[in-house]
């Protein structure tokens, strides 16, 4: 009975799904991160099922593009995507720890938050555009796989805050059960990438490795441990990064991965001197004209050596 209503807090506090109401006490709140996952497979499925009608209506890229993005946000409830963004703007603070977590607090959204949304969405919906119901398999795992790391980083990290919701989770989890059901499920995980995409396997399990490990650099680095909003943007992180995987196995070539990456590095610069004219005088006080005469003679050449070397990694 503890494990049915560990699976009934789960859907009920990370999904819009309707749920019975049953008591929040430690005991049943015991198994909630060993079923968490599965709000992953159940965006999946309705990832597939998109993608199926998409494919049989032959609807444009654009249009599953944008409804396949949205559909997390309609079965989470956007839980997720507020720590996302909640963290974007802590991050872009540039302020002590302490501070940090203070702004993850505030109810306010900056700036910062809607512009690493608005990215986010868009670069998940062009993703999705190029999918069609073959990859739903491999995109489905992502969501399940990024859900399976989160609930088992959340028992392994230290975390930020003493009284938070993740730390409340964390403290009443079974650990060991939460650890033998993440493993399971990432070994499904990789069974299914490898079966459905053969090498694309390394690849994606590469991606959320590579988030999990950045995930606790920067959380323990800039705010002291881990807390609900940052395993949001963690979350939000590790779907794009496999997204990018599987679709990248997919349209992959040399000549295509280079002029994507030349055109990547070539947005990201003209962003970012449009970002340092107007965003940087209202954030760090300085007086425009100042930063203007710096665009030329600074910022641009760091930001083309900057995405060179991004897209030399990339390559």
């Amino acid at each position: 009975m503890r494990a049915l209503n560990s699976f009934v807090i789960a859907f009920a506090t990370y999904s819009r799904l309707p749920m019975p109401q049953v008591e929040w006490s430690d005991e049943n709140r015991r198994f909630v991160m060993c079923f968490f996952p599965l709000i992953g497979a159940v965006i999946g499925l309705a990832m597939g099922l998109w993608l199926l009608v998409c494919d049989a209506l032959a609807l444009s890229g654009l249009l599953r593009g944008a409804v396949g993005a949205l559909l997390p946000l309609l079965i989470t409830g956007g839980i997720h995507m507020d720590g996302f963004m909640d963290t974007s703007d802590a991050l872009a603070s540039w302020q002590t720890p302490e501070k940090r977590l203070e702004i993850l607090k505030d109810s306010h959204v900056g700036a910062f938050a809607v512009m690493a949304c608005a990215g986010y969405m868009l670069a998940m919906a062009g993703l999705l555009g190029e999918a069609n119901v073959q990859d739903a398999p491999m995109l489905a795992m992502g969501f399940v796989v990024s859900r399976a790391l989160s609930a088992y980083l959340m028992t392994v990290l230290r975390g930020a805050r003493p009284n938070g919701m993740l730390d409340g989770f964390a403290r009443t989890a079974q650990k060991r059960m939460v650890s033998l059901s993440s493993g399971a499920y990432g070994i499904l995980a990789l069974g299914v990438w490898a079966a459905c995409g053969g090498w694309a396997a390394i690849l994606c399990a590469a991606a959320a490795a590579l988030c999990a490990a950045y995930y606790r650099r920067m959380a323990y680095r800039c705010f002291g441990g881990v807390t609900g909003d940052l395993a949001g943007w963690f979350l939000q992180v590790t779907e794009l990064a496999c997204t990018a995987a599987v679709i990248y196995k997919k349209r992959h070539s040399l000549k295509g991965a280079a002029l994507g990456l030349v055109l990547g590095v070539v947005t990201m610069v003209v962003l970012m001197l449009l970002w340092n004219y107007f965003i940087t005088p209202y954030y760090m006080g300085y007086p425009r004209e100042a930063v203007a005469a710096m665009l030329v003679p600074v910022f641009l050449p760091f930001n083309l050596i900057k995405g060179a070397l991004n897209a030399a990694i990339a390559m």
